[in-house]
């Protein structure tokens, strides 16, 4: 406008009832131009190969003093895609005559190809007003907006699998036990209880979380001392006490650390299971009725065999004496997890170095305890690439679940397998690469209802994540 010098020039506030009033006149004149609001709606994740709508909303704004005037005309919007995403339907949606005022709305079906990540997709409405005004004469004129979304593609799920929901997002660092161990166990009424490292505040610590109620509650931290606190894992006894172990140098070395957590009482004191000359690692546990068990790798220098699972168990007594699991084998052992079955038995999983690649010998392999003697080993997987990173969980009904990172295929893949009661199941990949997934664990309820969760860096950082079911910690079902 020029009806003052001072009100000349873009990007100018001017009360509306004075433009409209005072500037709006056959003597004092005023063009007043805005680009349509464009405002796109789209799922916040989807799973790779899924079939997703975007709706776009259109707004052509401007004074109310002209609301209903000033008609577009040969509108449309147009989509355009990231290479993550593919059309199956036109780019262009034609829109109807569009009022000043007025809003108008698209909508297109879009196939997330991924591969996993981030992507993008570029909005663009536009339309012709045309007309004639005392001053200016004949007008043609172009309008419309802009506007951008993305979506996160994740790795394809299994059906019944609920979409993942982050717990962490600190600046530090949130490590699942790693690697291996059970970082989470469900209790029989629906409760979940998850442990974690985190060094949130520099120093690696261990935290407690548990989810009831489709709800998770606020954290607590477990430990608080100058060692590294790390590969926590859980375990839950009948009465509903916790049972928590995780590796601690606070003494010097890597020892196996516990901690009790009373329903009425609360959470007890530190117990350091053995102080040995050796390094511990990778700790796992399980508890019954009045009994924990307790498995772990351990460091044994040098000579034919490097590295050993080892087990212990806790009574009335306290702790009983470490115990090499497969003292007669050749080949190193890493990275336990152990369970209390529904039929009483101890069961362990465990990676089994193999002599070269390629020689099918197994690699994650399952045994069992009875009280007395181990069982013979049970191989679960056979493929020449590296397995590693085992959990097993052993449900009421007598299933047994086992999750491990597997490098079959590509990147880092999370592979599943079901004891069903009587046998083993064919193995079933849920998590494919092209970011590195890691970390597994698991726990379950029954043979329909399991829940994973596994450290997954397809964001930048690490964080922890969640699907619901079968469970950036990301956590799935």
């Amino acid at each position: 406008p020029w009806y003052a010098g001072y009100l000349c020039g873009p990007d100018l506030l001017v009360n509306q009832s004075f433009f409209v009033d005072a500037l709006w006149s056959y003597t004092n004149w005023g063009m007043v131009v805005s680009p349509w609001l464009l405002t796109p709606t789209v799922p916040a994740t989807v799973s790779e190969g899924d079939t997703f709508s975007v709706d776009l909303r259109v707004e052509y704004p401007g004074p109310t003093r002209f609301s209903g005037a000033f008609p577009c005309s040969m509108c449309t919007a147009t989509i355009s895609l990231s290479a993550g995403l593919t059309l199956a339907s036109a780019p262009t949606v034609s829109l109807p005559v569009i009022l000043s005022g007025d809003t108008a709305t698209a909508a297109w079906d879009v196939v997330a190809t991924g591969p996993a990540g981030e992507w993008g997709m570029a909005f663009q409405a536009q339309g012709i007003v045309e007309g004639t005004c005392y001053a200016y004469g004949t007008y043609n004129d172009s309008i419309g907006g802009h506007s951008y979304a993305t979506v996160d593609v994740g790795s394809p799920l299994l059906a019944g699998w609920d979409p993942e929901e982050q717990l962490t997002s600190d600046d530090g660092s949130s490590v699942l036990c790693f690697p291996g161990g059970r970082a989470m166990v469900a209790s029989d009424g629906g409760t979940l209880h998850l442990v974690w490292a985190d060094t949130r505040d520099g120093n690696s610590e261990i935290y407690y979380r548990q989810r009831s109620g489709g709800t998770w509650g606020t954290e607590a931290r477990l430990t608080d001392d100058a060692g590294h606190s790390h590969s926590p894992c859980i375990a839950e006894d009948p009465g509903g006490g916790l049972h928590v172990a995780w590796i601690d140098d606070r003494d010097g070395d890597q020892e196996v650390f516990y901690k009790y957590f009373d329903p009425v009482g609360g959470w007890g004191s530190d117990e350091q299971v053995a102080n040995l000359s050796e390094v511990d690692l990778s700790p796992a546990i399980a508890a019954g009725e009045s009994e924990v068990y307790l498995a772990w790798q351990r460091r044994l220098g040098y000579g034919l065999r490097t590295q050993a699972v080892y087990f212990a168990l806790r009574t009335g007594l306290g702790w009983s004496a470490p115990v090499d699991v497969d003292a007669s084998a050749q080949r190193d052992s890493y990275r336990p997890s152990i369970a209390l079955g529904a039929d009483g038995l101890v069961h362990v999983v465990y990676e089994r170095q193999t002599s070269s690649p390629g020689d099918e010998i197994e690699k994650i392999v399952h045994k069992s305890w009875n009280g007395l003697t181990w069982s013979g080993r049970t191989g679960l997987s056979t493929d020449s690439s590296y397995s590693r990173d085992p959990v097993i969980a052993a449900a009421p009904d007598s299933t047994l679940h086992v999750v491990w990172q597997d490098g079959e295929n590509t990147g880092g893949d999370i592979f599943y397998a079901l004891y069903d009661g009587s046998a083993w199941q064919p193995v079933e990949q849920f998590v494919t690469g092209g970011t590195e997934a890691c970390s597994p664990s698991v726990a379950s309820r029954g043979a329909d209802d399991v829940h994973v969760a596994w450290v997954d860096h397809r964001h930048g950082e690490t964080e922890i994540g969640r699907h619901l079911c079968r469970m950036d910690v990301l956590v799935s079902r």
